[in-house]
């Protein structure tokens, strides 16, 4: 019976080898070593099979980083590195063979200088995912240009340098290959290139996955001496450090780097006589790529493409978008949580009063559509933490964050002298607590280069409006917030919208309604409201407001006539607006603060 010790056993070529030594009748035990990151999705690879033993390990640490078995017959490291360390391991273990892949000119030079343990050295040409279910071992920055040339007109011919022949390999095949040699007799410091049947073109594998992913094709390259040529002139702005940097840095964001093309060019044919003499009679061949380059670019553009969330849906569709709505149990955030679940979004809806936001949950179902409640305190940061943990465990991300949950506070400065707790609570709910949030979710978004966040803010911050200084100077820092953070991250594909609102008959105005504090001003239907919301969500524009009642006009009018507005806001917003039932407001009221202002400047 045989035992195996394979390094890189989670990486696709490991998983295909693994499966195959353990469909080998003499297999006692195969022993899986990957990084701890990798280990639990390593546990759930064959997790009913007893000759399956995963271990945590760390191939730069002596003794490979953790209890390993006393004793192994194949050591198989698909690393290339930490090749000293693996063969310190197979020595101590008595191991009969240790096999390596694509060894360093170093390690090979180390490995061939000892004779403690019989080696030999496997080397697969450029190695691509598994033909069979498409999992992609490496190409992705290929596959990443050709999913951005996708949105290109297929039928535009391309042009491209001739940068010579490609030998490439799905990983599938070459862990059958090493299945098969690794149990051929043969001399210690033998070496087997892994080829394909036949080399293509280099511009022959971008052409492959370009008709996977429907992207124009290459159908015409320039001639060598050209190539040269411009690989000269390069090479001379080259010498210029910013120049180099920039081309770079360019390069490197479109997938167009030099180890792009590097990893899939063959330098010079390879003698794979060896290779073909112990393989002779198995019937095992490379397949064509053109046979499995839908498969693997499918594959790719649904599970790994970063890009994908991004590519994922129509711009303009919310059909699947995630979208977490704060203060959702109420006004302008259950109506936004309506429209959007009506457009087939999935809906998370977070508030603190639980029964509200159940009933919000069986009234969106009950519409046909997806929502989830989570009660949480905003102003409580444990809770907000917990909350983005939760979350982030429940989904994938969060494609739209909107901040709604508020207070406002309608009160005159002088009346808020001893009252800096006005302040602090606005600040807690206004601002600390959506910021907490939104940097809660930000890496997840990040990582996904896609999010929109939208917070609510008010046309106050265009008009100043008075009695909301506490209200105003939270949603002034929000705004700013996201402003700031919106031109920091636009090329990550995440972006920020503030909505100005007037004033919204909500219950947040209802105190003040009642008796009659803003006059003849009109106030904004929540459902009108709401829908400002749902245009940001749509079309992520950094701004979205109205013209009346007097947003951008009271921004104008500050510029051309300062003093004047400065003047007409005291009157209209503070004196003929009253702070409280029954004090003096309108004509009287605007007549007095005339006339006290006219008297007091003479």
């Amino acid at each position: 019976m045989t035992t195996y010790f394979v390094t890189g056993a989670s990486t696709v070529l490991g998983r295909n080898l693994i499966a195959l030594l353990l469909r080998r009748e003499d297999c006692e035990t195969v022993y899986a070593l990957a990084r701890p990151r990798a280990f639990d999705r390593l546990k759930r690879f064959a997790p009913d099979e007893p000759r399956f033993v995963p271990l945590a390990g760390d191939l730069d640490e002596p003794g490979l980083g953790g209890d390993m078995p006393s004793t192994v017959d194949h050591v198989v490291h698909l690393s290339t590195t930490g090749v000293p360390n693996a063969l310190s391991f197979a020595r101590d273990a008595g191991a009969t063979a240790f096999h390596q892949l694509s060894p360093s000119t170093r390690d090979e030079a180390l490995l061939r200088r000892q004779d403690d343990v019989p080696v030999r050295i496997y080397r697969p040409s450029a190695m691509l995912g598994d033909s069979r279910t498409g999992e992609p071992a490496g190409e992705g920055d290929l596959l990443a240009l050709v999913a951005r040339l996708s949105r290109v007109p297929s039928g535009l011919p391309l042009a491209a340098p001739d940068l010579g022949l490609a030998d490439v390999v799905p990983a599938d095949h070459v862990a059958a290959v090493l299945d098969r040699l690794i149990h051929h007799d043969a001399p210690s410091g033998t070496t087997y290139p892994i080829l394909a049947a036949e080399p293509v073109p280099v511009h022959e594998v971008y052409n492959a996955f370009a008709e996977a992913a429907g992207a124009p094709k290459v159908v015409v390259t320039t001639p060598r001496a050209l190539t040269a040529g411009a690989a000269a002139a390069l090479r001379l702005t080259d010498r210029l450090p910013q120049v180099r940097a920039t081309r770079q840095a360019v390069l490197s964001e479109i997938g167009l780097s030099w180890a792009t093309v590097a990893r899939w060019r063959r330098e010079s044919a390879v003698d794979d006589t060896a290779t073909r003499e112990a393989l002779a009679g198995s019937g095992l061949s490379a397949p064509p790529l053109r046979d499995y380059a839908h498969t693997i670019y499918r594959h790719w553009a649904a599970n790994v493409d970063p890009d994908r969330v991004r590519r994922s849906r129509p711009r303009k569709s919310l059909a699947g978008r995630r979208i977490l709505i704060t203060g959702a149990s109420t006004g302008i955030g259950r109506h936004t949580a309506l429209r959007v679940a009506r457009e087939g979004a999935h809906v998370l809806l977070v508030a603190r009063r639980a029964d509200e936001l159940a009933e919000l949950q069986a009234e969106i179902a009950r519409l046909g559509g997806t929502a989830l409640s989570y009660p949480c305190d905003l102003t409580d940061g444990d809770a907000v933490d917990a909350l983005v943990k939760e979350v982030l465990g429940d989904h994938d991300g969060v494609d739209v964050l909107v901040n709604n949950a508020g207070r406002s506070i309608r009160r005159s400065v002088l009346d808020a002298t001893d009252r800096l707790h006005d302040y602090e609570r606005t600040m807690a709910v206004n601002y600390f607590a959506a910021v907490r949030l939104t940097l809660g979710l930000l890496p997840s978004m990040r990582d996904r280069r896609y999010g929109h966040v939208v917070n609510v803010t008010t046309q106050g911050l265009q008009n100043h409006t008075p009695r909301f200084s506490a209200y105003l100077a939270s949603k002034a820092a929000l705004d700013e917030f996201g402003v700031v953070s919106g031109r920091e991250l636009l090329s990550h594909g995440i972006t920020f919208s503030s909505v100005k609102l007037p004033l919204v008959s909500t219950d947040m105005t209802a105190p003040s309604e009642r008796f009659d504090a803003f006059g003849a001003l009109p106030l904004m239907a929540v459902e009108r409201a709401a829908s400002l919301v749902h245009k940001a969500i749509l079309n992520r524009k950094e701004t979205v407001s109205v013209l009346l009642p007097f947003g951008a006009h009271a921004e104008l009018a500050a510029l051309v006539a300062p003093r004047a507005t400065r003047a007409l806001g005291h009157l209209i917003g503070h004196e003929s607006m009253p702070g409280r039932p029954g004090d003096r407001a309108g004509l009287p009221a605007v007549a007095a603060a005339v006339t006290r202002m006219a008297w007091r400047r003479w």
